[in-house]
């Protein structure tokens, strides 16, 4: 039988603990950098799409306000949760090493984890364990599931850790013996904690609150009551500003919140049932159940658990108080906020290191045990136990592809500019569709989407928002009245653009040929498959003007010689960039028209026009009857003026060859545009037109 011995902690066990607490780190380090390349977010991914999609744009935009975008309500874009350090420090540090978001975002998160992880030393040493001791609890926290899959999440969670630790060691230090630059320390840890994840600070101000009551207690037999409330004050003064400033914060986020029609669920007062449960939910079966589940598949092993026990009520009976402190600190936190607790696996990296400090804390005495080898045959059982339940439950979740989405989410990103939106029904408020499709989005949330006077407010919302496609989820049912709102709204065609799997895309009808010229080649490979109707679209389309808004964002780049950019134009035969005689050039086969918009005043246009010289160098019948180049003003009503006209027809007039200049100069209102065309020669032949136009610039 093993004999238990008075704990006699020397440097052979220090030198021991040490290297054995350095082995795990290295394991924790490998198992966290599985699939760290992964372009996916596994591991509630509806929460880490949200966090993810709010630093995207934060960067897109350089968006660095108190106002934040997270775009996935509609406009206006903000609809601020948490105080963005977390997505501040992800972006920064993306931009500083040029990685992208997501392995920035998984970096900010491990740094953070460590950093709460050191902060467990002191804590633990405010508990008489000796050093060695606190290596064995902080090694469990490293083998721990949970701990190894979310400190490399795209999550506030480990940052909100870090914060609240440090606050509970600069606390503890400064309730036992306060002075003012004690205190300022205190409060300067608590703001970050409070406004990061208020959730999270308020589970390490239960052991806070508790720390003071103790010293109250022993300030009151040292000095009486009034030593007592010195005691107390010390301690509300040091958690003044970070209560007050977390309180701001939110009345600030829900003023924000209020001004989009679609986000009033996300206000506190609506929030407050979920965060803290109800009567009827707080002890039912299937809260406590979700709880015991989250405990033992993602904490820590059902023999982790059980062993704890036993050690907790034998060998390490002489530690029952701080074993009670953690484990009691624990069950508060969930008493408090049952429901996140209960349904969200990741809210346990808040209030996980207290459960794993009693598991650790009763673990810790095996050292106590005899022959000296039986404690780390011990240990190294509770850790494969560990280690067996992560890979049960996590290690298969980090592989994934390098490229995040799905081929839905990258069609989209194909078939849209990142200036559009789309708008999303059948995936509630997730944001996983327009963070993986870097786009900004109206997600309709479950329920809603037939709700007409909702969606309508909804819809009136996104005006101006450049609405490019409706995606549907679960179709067999149409929802006539979501396509009908959205014909109204955004000129919607009801023929679908594509379709995959369960999911149908609607585009408004301008932007359909765009869509099926961009997505012919590109869905080869890929289910999504086009829609019958697509088929016969055609782009740039004949019968029609584009506004330049609604072209590819490359495809924009025909237009590179013209100052300004045309903001819409017309194409009978189409248009495209081409070089003529060594120039850059649009290709402009009459007709072809260009609007530009210009401030009132007197301004001149300058054009650079040619033809082909393959257009006028073959047989006679072969050859273009030449070109006219004309510029007009036109104004609101429509009505055109000509300012000035060019016409080259190099088959017959040799000095018409090559690259000429029309000159032009006119007064505008603010609603006039000036027009830039192409036309067919006298006889209106447009064989071989093959106009070009070089750099066009409007002074």
């Amino acid at each position: 039988m093993p004999t238990v011995e008075a704990p006699s902690p020397d440097a052979r066990e220090w030198r021991l603990t040490g290297l054995f607490f350095l082995l795990l780190l290295v394991f924790h380090g490998w198992a966290m950098s599985v699939g760290w390349k992964q372009g996916n977010l596994p591991g509630n991914e509806f929460r880490q799409s949200q966090t993810a999609i709010t630093a995207l744009f934060i960067q897109r935009d350089a968006d660095f306000s108190l106002t934040y975008p997270t775009p996935v309500m509609g406009q206006p874009w903000s609809v601020p949760m948490e105080f963005p350090l977390y997505q501040w420090t992800v972006v920064k540090l993306s931009n500083a090493t040029g990685w992208g978001l997501i392995p920035a975002g998984r970096a900010v998160s491990a740094l953070c984890f460590y950093g709460a992880l050191a902060a467990l030393f002191p804590l633990l040493g405010a508990l008489q364990l000796a050093p060695s001791r606190r290596l064995i609890v902080m090694g469990l926290v490293l083998t721990s599931p949970l701990y190894i899959f979310y400190s490399r999440s795209f999550l506030i969670e480990t940052m909100a850790l870090m914060f609240s630790v440090w606050f509970l060691v600069a606390f503890g230090r400064m309730i036992t013996a306060p002075t003012w630059g004690r205190l300022a320390l205190v409060a300067a840890l608590g703001v970050p904690a409070g406004l990061v994840k208020v959730t999270t600070y308020i589970v390490f101000l239960l052991p806070a609150c508790l720390w003071t009551l103790l010293e109250m207690r022993r300030q009151f037999a040292i000095a009486g009551p009034m030593g007592a409330a010195r005691r107390g004050a010390w301690a509300l003064g040091a958690i003044a500003l970070p209560v007050l400033l977390t309180a701001r914060w939110t009345r600030f986020a829900d003023e924000v919140k209020h001004l989009n029609s679609s986000a009033g669920f996300l206000e506190s007062d609506s929030l407050m049932n979920f965060n803290l449960g109800t009567v009827s939910n707080r002890f039912s079966a299937l809260t406590l159940g979700s709880h015991w589940h989250n405990i033992s598949a993602n904490l820590a092993s059902p023999l982790l658990l059980a062993a704890g026990l036993v050690l907790a009520v034998t060998v390490g009976r002489r530690w029952w108080r701080q074993i009670a402190l953690c484990f009691g600190c624990y069950l508060a936190s969930l008493a408090a906020f049952p429901t996140l607790y209960a349904w969200h696996d990741y809210y346990a990296v808040a209030n996980g290191l207290l459960l794993l400090a009693a598991l650790g804390i009763a673990s810790s005495s095996l050292l106590d045990l005899r022959p000296r080898w039986l404690p780390w045959v011990l240990l190294l059982g509770l850790h494969a136990a560990q280690v067996w339940t992560y890979q049960q439950r996590y290690f298969g979740m980090q592989h994934g592809p390098i490229h995040g989405g799905n081929d839905m989410t990258q069609t989209i990103e194909r078939a849209t500019n990142p200036g559009e939106m789309i708008i999303v029904s059948g995936y509630d408020w997730d944001s996983s569709v327009p963070f993986y499709s870097g786009r900004r989005a109206l997600m309709i949330r479950n329920g809603m989407e037939r709700d007409s006077d909702y969606m309508d407010r909804a819809f009136k919302a996104q005006a101006g928002g450049r609405v490019a496609l409706l995606v549907v989820r679960n179709t067999e049912q149409p929802n006539t009245e979501l396509l009908r709102i959205g014909a109204q709204y955004f000129d919607l065609d009801p023929r679908p653009v594509f379709r995959w799997r369960d999911i149908t895309a609607y585009a408004p009808k301008r932007l359909r040929a765009r869509m099926a010229n961009t997505l012919r080649d590109a869905l080869k490979y890929s289910e999504v498959r086009l829609d019958e109707s697509m088929q016969g679209e055609k782009w740039p389309p004949a019968d029609r003007e584009v506004l330049t808004e609604d072209l590819m964002e490359n495809g924009r780049d025909m237009f590179a010689e013209c100052t300004p950019l045309p903001w819409k134009f017309y194409a009978q035969f189409g248009t495209y960039r081409t070089r003529e005689d060594e120039r850059a050039a649009l290709f402009a086969h009459p007709v072809t028209r260009l609007w530009f918009k210009v401030p009132a005043g007197r301004h001149r246009m300058r054009v650079e026009c040619a033809i082909e010289a393959a257009a006028y160098a073959g047989p006679v019948q072969d050859r273009t009857d030449g070109v006219e180049f004309l510029v007009e003003r036109e104004r609101a009503d429509g009505t055109r003026e000509r300012l000035g006209s060019l016409y080259l027809d190099p088959a017959r007039v040799a000095a018409d060859a090559g690259w000429h200049v029309l000159e032009v100069t006119g007064d505008f209102s603010a609603t006039d545009n000036l027009v830039l065309s192409t036309g067919p020669g006298p006889a209106g032949s447009f064989a071989r037109d093959w106009a070009v136009i070089g750099a066009v610039k409007i002074e």
